[in-house]
Protein backbone atom coordinates (compact mmCIF):
# COMPACT_ATOMS: atom_id res chain seq x y z
CA UNK A 1 0.00 0.00 0.00
CA UNK A 2 2.91 2.35 0.69
CA UNK A 3 3.93 2.09 -2.99
CA UNK A 4 0.57 3.47 -4.07
CA UNK A 5 0.46 6.60 -1.90
CA UNK A 6 2.42 8.82 -4.25
CA UNK A 7 0.50 7.68 -7.31
CA UNK A 8 -2.29 9.58 -9.06
CA UNK A 9 -4.79 7.86 -11.36
CA UNK A 10 -7.16 9.83 -13.58
CA UNK A 11 -10.48 8.11 -14.28
CA UNK A 12 -12.02 9.62 -17.42
CA UNK A 13 -15.81 9.65 -17.82
CA UNK A 14 -17.75 11.04 -20.77
CA UNK A 15 -20.46 12.48 -18.55
CA UNK A 16 -21.82 12.69 -15.01
CA UNK A 17 -24.74 10.40 -15.87
CA UNK A 18 -25.16 7.90 -13.06
CA UNK A 19 -26.97 5.16 -15.01
CA UNK A 20 -24.04 4.18 -17.25
CA UNK A 21 -21.56 1.32 -17.20
CA UNK A 22 -18.61 3.67 -16.70
CA UNK A 23 -20.30 5.38 -13.74
CA UNK A 24 -20.68 2.05 -11.96
CA UNK A 25 -17.08 1.01 -12.60
CA UNK A 26 -15.66 4.43 -11.63
CA UNK A 27 -17.54 4.46 -8.33
CA UNK A 28 -16.26 1.01 -7.37
CA UNK A 29 -12.67 1.49 -8.57
CA UNK A 30 -12.31 4.92 -6.97
CA UNK A 31 -13.40 3.59 -3.59
CA UNK A 32 -10.94 0.69 -3.70
CA UNK A 33 -8.02 2.76 -5.01
CA UNK A 34 -8.47 5.31 -2.23
CA UNK A 35 -8.43 2.46 0.29
CA UNK A 36 -5.06 1.45 -1.20
CA UNK A 37 -3.71 4.95 -0.52
CA UNK A 38 -3.79 6.16 -4.13
CA UNK A 39 -4.89 9.67 -5.16
CA UNK A 40 -7.78 9.46 -7.64
CA UNK A 41 -9.05 12.23 -9.89
CA UNK A 42 -12.37 11.69 -11.70
CA UNK A 43 -12.67 13.85 -14.83
CA UNK A 44 -16.07 14.38 -16.44
CA UNK A 45 -15.60 15.56 -20.01
CA UNK A 46 -19.03 17.17 -20.13
CA UNK A 47 -17.73 19.67 -17.55
CA UNK A 48 -14.86 21.14 -19.54
CA UNK A 49 -14.14 19.02 -22.60
CA UNK A 50 -11.18 16.94 -23.70
CA UNK A 51 -8.99 19.93 -24.62
CA UNK A 52 -9.31 21.37 -21.12
CA UNK A 53 -8.36 18.04 -19.57
CA UNK A 54 -5.33 17.52 -21.83
CA UNK A 55 -4.03 20.98 -20.92
CA UNK A 56 -4.47 20.24 -17.22
CA UNK A 57 -2.88 16.77 -17.52
CA UNK A 58 0.21 18.19 -19.21
CA UNK A 59 0.61 20.65 -16.34
CA UNK A 60 0.06 18.03 -13.64
CA UNK A 61 0.46 14.62 -15.30
CA UNK A 62 -1.06 11.63 -13.54
CA UNK A 63 0.72 8.33 -13.03
CA UNK A 64 -1.86 6.64 -15.25
CA UNK A 65 -5.06 7.37 -17.17
CA UNK A 66 -7.97 4.92 -17.23
CA UNK A 67 -10.92 5.39 -19.57
CA UNK A 68 -13.92 3.49 -20.86
CA UNK A 69 -14.88 4.90 -24.26
CA UNK A 70 -13.30 3.64 -27.53
CA UNK A 71 -13.31 7.23 -28.83
CA UNK A 72 -10.03 7.77 -26.99
CA UNK A 73 -8.28 4.85 -28.72
CA UNK A 74 -7.70 6.78 -31.94
CA UNK A 75 -4.64 7.16 -34.17
CA UNK A 76 -2.52 8.63 -32.75
CA UNK A 77 -4.04 7.76 -29.36
CA UNK A 78 -5.01 11.02 -27.70
CA UNK A 79 -3.37 10.19 -24.41
CA UNK A 80 -0.04 9.41 -26.07
CA UNK A 81 0.26 13.20 -26.20
CA UNK A 82 0.62 13.23 -22.42
CA UNK A 83 3.21 10.47 -22.37
CA UNK A 84 1.87 8.38 -19.47
CA UNK A 85 0.44 4.85 -19.47
CA UNK A 86 -3.24 4.69 -20.34
CA UNK A 87 -5.58 1.77 -19.75
CA UNK A 88 -8.75 1.11 -21.70
CA UNK A 89 -11.39 -0.72 -19.64
CA UNK A 90 -13.75 -1.91 -22.37
CA UNK A 91 -17.47 -2.33 -22.28
CA UNK A 92 -17.46 -2.76 -26.03
CA UNK A 93 -15.56 -4.62 -28.69
CA UNK A 94 -11.99 -5.54 -29.49
CA UNK A 95 -12.04 -4.00 -32.95
CA UNK A 96 -12.51 -0.62 -31.26
CA UNK A 97 -9.37 -1.24 -29.18
CA UNK A 98 -6.96 -2.18 -31.95
CA UNK A 99 -5.46 1.31 -32.19
CA UNK A 100 -4.89 1.35 -28.45
CA UNK A 101 -3.03 -1.95 -28.59
CA UNK A 102 -0.82 -0.58 -31.34
CA UNK A 103 -0.01 2.64 -29.46
CA UNK A 104 3.11 3.30 -27.42
CA UNK A 105 1.46 3.65 -24.04
CA UNK A 106 -1.88 1.88 -24.34
CA UNK A 107 -2.91 -1.23 -22.43
CA UNK A 108 -6.18 -3.18 -22.49
CA UNK A 109 -7.69 -4.26 -19.14
CA UNK A 110 -9.76 -7.44 -19.26
CA UNK A 111 -10.63 -10.62 -17.36
CA UNK A 112 -10.61 -12.63 -20.58
CA UNK A 113 -7.66 -15.04 -20.86
CA UNK A 114 -8.71 -16.09 -24.36
CA UNK A 115 -6.89 -13.05 -25.77
CA UNK A 116 -3.58 -13.96 -24.16
CA UNK A 117 -1.91 -13.58 -27.56
CA UNK A 118 -2.28 -9.79 -27.24
CA UNK A 119 0.98 -8.60 -25.73
CA UNK A 120 -0.36 -5.33 -24.30
CA UNK A 121 -3.03 -6.75 -22.06
CA UNK A 122 -3.50 -6.23 -18.31
CA UNK A 123 -5.35 -9.26 -17.00
CA UNK A 124 -7.67 -8.50 -14.10
CA UNK A 125 -8.56 -11.16 -11.52
CA UNK A 126 -12.02 -12.64 -11.77
CA UNK A 127 -14.59 -11.81 -9.03
CA UNK A 128 -14.70 -13.33 -5.56
CA UNK A 129 -17.29 -11.77 -3.26
CA UNK A 130 -20.13 -12.29 -0.82
CA UNK A 131 -23.69 -12.31 -2.14
CA UNK A 132 -25.56 -9.41 -0.56
CA UNK A 133 -29.07 -9.78 -1.99
CA UNK A 134 -31.83 -11.94 -0.55
CA UNK A 135 -32.14 -15.40 -2.08
CA UNK A 136 -35.68 -15.71 -0.76
CA UNK A 137 -37.28 -12.70 -2.46
CA UNK A 138 -40.20 -13.45 -4.81
CA UNK A 139 -39.11 -13.49 -8.45
CA UNK A 140 -41.49 -12.79 -11.35
CA UNK A 141 -39.18 -13.59 -14.30
CA UNK A 142 -37.59 -16.96 -15.04
CA UNK A 143 -34.98 -16.11 -17.67
CA UNK A 144 -33.54 -12.85 -19.02
CA UNK A 145 -30.76 -12.14 -21.50
CA UNK A 146 -29.06 -8.82 -22.27
CA UNK A 147 -27.98 -8.87 -25.92
CA UNK A 148 -28.27 -6.89 -29.13
CA UNK A 149 -30.14 -8.98 -31.66
CA UNK A 150 -28.59 -8.88 -35.12
CA UNK A 151 -29.63 -11.00 -38.08
CA UNK A 152 -26.45 -12.80 -39.29
CA UNK A 153 -27.87 -13.28 -42.79
CA UNK A 154 -28.56 -9.56 -43.05
CA UNK A 155 -25.01 -8.85 -41.91
CA UNK A 156 -23.50 -11.05 -44.61
CA UNK A 157 -25.40 -9.13 -47.27
CA UNK A 158 -23.90 -5.91 -45.95
CA UNK A 159 -20.39 -7.33 -45.87
CA UNK A 160 -20.72 -8.48 -49.47
CA UNK A 161 -20.73 -4.79 -50.40
CA UNK A 162 -17.55 -4.14 -48.38
CA UNK A 163 -15.28 -7.16 -48.97
CA UNK A 164 -14.45 -9.22 -52.02
CA UNK A 165 -16.19 -12.60 -52.23
CA UNK A 166 -12.87 -14.44 -51.76
CA UNK A 167 -11.97 -12.42 -48.65
CA UNK A 168 -15.45 -12.88 -47.19
CA UNK A 169 -15.25 -16.64 -47.74
CA UNK A 170 -11.84 -16.83 -46.03
CA UNK A 171 -13.04 -14.89 -43.01
CA UNK A 172 -16.13 -17.09 -42.71
CA UNK A 173 -13.92 -20.18 -42.80
CA UNK A 174 -11.71 -18.73 -40.04
CA UNK A 175 -14.73 -18.28 -37.79
CA UNK A 176 -16.02 -21.80 -38.41
CA UNK A 177 -12.69 -23.62 -38.24
CA UNK A 178 -12.12 -23.50 -34.48
CA UNK A 179 -14.89 -21.87 -32.47
CA UNK A 180 -12.94 -22.27 -29.21
CA UNK A 181 -10.47 -19.64 -30.40
CA UNK A 182 -10.94 -15.94 -29.94
CA UNK A 183 -12.22 -14.71 -33.35
CA UNK A 184 -9.23 -12.40 -33.73
CA UNK A 185 -6.80 -15.22 -33.03
CA UNK A 186 -8.49 -17.46 -35.59
CA UNK A 187 -8.41 -14.70 -38.19
CA UNK A 188 -4.85 -13.53 -37.56
CA UNK A 189 -3.58 -17.06 -37.99
CA UNK A 190 -4.20 -16.31 -41.66
CA UNK A 191 -2.08 -13.14 -41.52
CA UNK A 192 0.13 -14.27 -44.40
CA UNK A 193 -2.75 -14.71 -46.81
CA UNK A 194 -2.44 -12.08 -49.53
CA UNK A 195 -6.20 -11.68 -49.86
CA UNK A 196 -6.68 -10.92 -46.16
CA UNK A 197 -3.68 -8.59 -46.00
CA UNK A 198 -5.60 -6.21 -48.24
CA UNK A 199 -8.12 -5.76 -45.41
CA UNK A 200 -7.11 -3.73 -42.36
CA UNK A 201 -6.82 -5.51 -39.02
CA UNK A 202 -9.58 -3.27 -37.67
CA UNK A 203 -11.98 -4.30 -40.45
CA UNK A 204 -11.15 -7.96 -39.96
CA UNK A 205 -11.79 -7.67 -36.24
CA UNK A 206 -15.05 -5.85 -36.90
CA UNK A 207 -16.22 -8.68 -39.14
CA UNK A 208 -15.33 -11.49 -36.73
CA UNK A 209 -16.86 -9.82 -33.70
CA UNK A 210 -20.09 -8.64 -35.29
CA UNK A 211 -20.75 -11.94 -37.05
CA UNK A 212 -19.57 -13.96 -34.05
CA UNK A 213 -21.75 -12.03 -31.61
CA UNK A 214 -24.84 -12.36 -33.82
CA UNK A 215 -24.34 -16.09 -34.31
CA UNK A 216 -23.65 -16.79 -30.63
CA UNK A 217 -26.72 -14.84 -29.51
CA UNK A 218 -29.07 -16.68 -31.85
CA UNK A 219 -27.71 -20.09 -30.84
CA UNK A 220 -27.96 -19.16 -27.18
CA UNK A 221 -31.61 -18.10 -27.40
CA UNK A 222 -32.55 -21.18 -29.41
CA UNK A 223 -30.92 -23.45 -26.81
CA UNK A 224 -33.78 -22.71 -24.38
CA UNK A 225 -36.42 -24.24 -26.65
CA UNK A 226 -39.96 -23.56 -25.42
CA UNK A 227 -38.82 -21.98 -22.15
CA UNK A 228 -39.95 -18.33 -21.97
CA UNK A 229 -37.02 -15.89 -22.14
CA UNK A 230 -37.00 -12.07 -21.97
CA UNK A 231 -34.35 -10.41 -24.15
CA UNK A 232 -33.27 -6.79 -23.59
CA UNK A 233 -31.32 -5.08 -26.37
CA UNK A 234 -31.28 -3.33 -29.75
CA UNK A 235 -32.55 -5.09 -32.86
CA UNK A 236 -30.93 -4.99 -36.30
CA UNK A 237 -32.47 -6.73 -39.29
CA UNK A 238 -36.15 -7.21 -40.13
CA UNK A 239 -36.13 -11.01 -40.04
CA UNK A 240 -34.24 -11.64 -36.80
CA UNK A 241 -37.14 -12.97 -34.75
CA UNK A 242 -38.69 -14.91 -37.64
CA UNK A 243 -35.49 -16.94 -38.06
CA UNK A 244 -35.56 -18.23 -34.47
CA UNK A 245 -36.74 -21.80 -33.98
CA UNK A 246 -38.41 -20.78 -30.70
CA UNK A 247 -39.74 -17.35 -31.72
CA UNK A 248 -43.02 -17.84 -29.83
CA UNK A 249 -41.12 -18.16 -26.53
CA UNK A 250 -39.01 -15.01 -26.94
CA UNK A 251 -40.17 -11.66 -25.51
CA UNK A 252 -38.23 -8.67 -26.85
CA UNK A 253 -37.65 -5.51 -24.79
CA UNK A 254 -35.80 -2.25 -25.40
CA UNK A 255 -32.33 -1.93 -23.82
CA UNK A 256 -32.17 -0.60 -20.26
CA UNK A 257 -29.77 1.77 -18.54
CA UNK A 258 -27.08 0.04 -16.51
CA UNK A 259 -28.74 0.83 -13.17
CA UNK A 260 -32.08 -0.50 -14.47
CA UNK A 261 -30.39 -3.75 -15.49
CA UNK A 262 -29.19 -4.25 -11.93
CA UNK A 263 -32.62 -3.46 -10.48
CA UNK A 264 -34.20 -6.11 -12.71
CA UNK A 265 -32.05 -8.82 -11.11
CA UNK A 266 -34.12 -8.79 -7.92
CA UNK A 267 -37.11 -10.00 -9.94
CA UNK A 268 -35.28 -12.68 -11.94
CA UNK A 269 -34.34 -16.28 -11.20
CA UNK A 270 -31.71 -16.77 -13.93
CA UNK A 271 -29.60 -14.26 -15.86
CA UNK A 272 -28.16 -15.55 -19.13
CA UNK A 273 -24.85 -14.04 -20.28
CA UNK A 274 -23.30 -14.69 -23.65
CA UNK A 275 -20.04 -16.63 -23.56
CA UNK A 276 -17.11 -16.62 -24.34
CA UNK A 277 -16.50 -13.32 -22.56
CA UNK A 278 -14.39 -11.83 -25.34
CA UNK A 279 -17.49 -10.28 -26.88
CA UNK A 280 -18.21 -8.04 -23.90
CA UNK A 281 -15.04 -7.54 -21.92
CA UNK A 282 -15.55 -7.65 -18.17
CA UNK A 283 -19.23 -8.51 -17.68
CA UNK A 284 -19.72 -6.23 -14.65
CA UNK A 285 -23.36 -7.30 -14.55
CA UNK A 286 -22.16 -10.64 -13.18
CA UNK A 287 -21.40 -8.98 -9.85
CA UNK A 288 -24.79 -7.28 -9.60
CA UNK A 289 -26.66 -10.42 -10.61
CA UNK A 290 -25.11 -12.57 -7.91
CA UNK A 291 -25.44 -9.85 -5.29
CA UNK A 292 -29.18 -9.69 -5.97
CA UNK A 293 -29.62 -13.45 -5.72
CA UNK A 294 -29.96 -14.27 -9.43
CA UNK A 295 -28.20 -17.31 -10.84
CA UNK A 296 -25.92 -16.65 -13.82
CA UNK A 297 -25.69 -19.09 -16.75
CA UNK A 298 -23.81 -18.83 -20.05
CA UNK A 299 -24.35 -20.65 -23.33
CA UNK A 300 -22.03 -23.40 -22.08
CA UNK A 301 -24.32 -24.01 -19.06
CA UNK A 302 -27.69 -22.95 -20.46
CA UNK A 303 -28.84 -26.59 -20.59
CA UNK A 304 -29.10 -26.39 -16.77
CA UNK A 305 -31.79 -23.69 -16.87
CA UNK A 306 -34.75 -26.08 -16.88
CA UNK A 307 -33.39 -27.97 -13.88
CA UNK A 308 -32.81 -24.82 -11.81
CA UNK A 309 -36.20 -23.36 -12.70
CA UNK A 310 -37.90 -26.53 -11.49
CA UNK A 311 -35.76 -26.92 -8.36
CA UNK A 312 -35.51 -23.72 -6.30
CA UNK A 313 -33.31 -25.37 -3.66
CA UNK A 314 -30.78 -26.38 -6.32
CA UNK A 315 -30.84 -22.85 -7.79
CA UNK A 316 -30.03 -21.25 -4.44
CA UNK A 317 -27.31 -23.81 -3.77
CA UNK A 318 -25.75 -23.07 -7.18
CA UNK A 319 -25.67 -19.34 -6.37
CA UNK A 320 -23.90 -20.03 -3.07
CA UNK A 321 -21.39 -22.23 -4.87
CA UNK A 322 -20.52 -19.41 -7.28
CA UNK A 323 -19.27 -17.37 -4.32
CA UNK A 324 -16.31 -19.70 -4.05
CA UNK A 325 -15.39 -19.68 -7.72
CA UNK A 326 -12.62 -17.54 -9.13
CA UNK A 327 -14.81 -14.60 -10.08
CA UNK A 328 -14.13 -10.91 -9.70
CA UNK A 329 -13.61 -8.30 -6.94
CA UNK A 330 -13.14 -4.54 -7.23
CA UNK A 331 -10.41 -4.68 -4.57
CA UNK A 332 -8.32 -7.10 -6.64
CA UNK A 333 -8.99 -5.14 -9.82
CA UNK A 334 -7.79 -1.92 -8.18
CA UNK A 335 -4.68 -3.64 -6.83
CA UNK A 336 -3.85 -5.09 -10.26
CA UNK A 337 -4.15 -1.68 -11.93
CA UNK A 338 -2.11 0.07 -9.25
CA UNK A 339 0.67 -2.52 -9.46
CA UNK A 340 0.79 -1.85 -13.19
CA UNK A 341 1.01 1.88 -12.47
CA UNK A 342 3.94 1.35 -10.09
CA UNK A 343 5.80 -0.86 -12.56
CA UNK A 344 5.42 1.61 -15.43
Amino acid sequence: MEFFKKRTVDLIAKSRATTTYEASVITSLKEEMIKQGCHVRVIYLDDGGLGSYLHHAKQKPPSCILYFDPFFATIPPIFDLIGVPHIYWPESKLFEMIHLLESQYGVLATIDRSIAHWEKTLFLPRPSHEIQGSLDSERQLDLILFADLVDPEDLFKRFEKTFSSSALLLMQQCLQKDRLLHPAEALFKQEEDATLRKISRRDRLFFTEVIGRATHTRELIESFGDQTIHVYGNYVGNNWLLRLKNANSVHLHAPLAYSQNAALFTETKIIVMDHPTYFDGNHPLLLSALQQGALVLTNSTSYLAERYLQDEVARKKAIQTMKNQNFYSWEKAAQTILRFVCEN
